[in-house]
């Protein structure tokens, strides 16, 4: 949580031995936070690596973080459509949306404001 240090830096800086450092570290409980901030604008697209691999992803535009992410051969509405709800059931609230142009998908996220870039 406070940078980068190694186990004897943080076994001085509290007063103990690094066998204990280690100890509570791997006896911790990892939690996994998708996204510190809930309200936000998102950009959906995707990128192919050849005719069959490509990567959608859903991101806060204003952020730049990667929010949902899928491995696709061919992108369809549905998989945008399952970013989003996905995003809504985890507790995002999406203000509008950028798109590029794939025909039908502003339809398909209403009552989302859609920008067509």
């Amino acid at each position: 949580m406070e940078g980068k240090q190694t186990l004897e830096q943080l076994a001085v800086k509290y007063g103990v031995n690094e066998k204990t450092i280690r100890r509570d570290l791997e006896g911790m409980r990892y939690v996994h936070k998708i996204a510190r901030y809930k309200d936000v604008t998102i950009q959906m697209d995707t990128t192919y690596w050849g005719r069959d691999f490509g990567l959608m992803v859903i991101r806060d535009a204003l952020r730049g973080n990667i929010l949902w992410h899928k491995y696709v051969r061919h992108e369809t509405i549905a998989q945008y459509v399952e970013g989003v709800d996905w995003l809504r059931s985890n507790g995002f609230r999406i203000y509008g949306t950028v798109i590029d142009g794939m025909k039908g998908l502003p339809q398909a996220l209403k009552p989302l404001r859609v920008q067509m870039c």
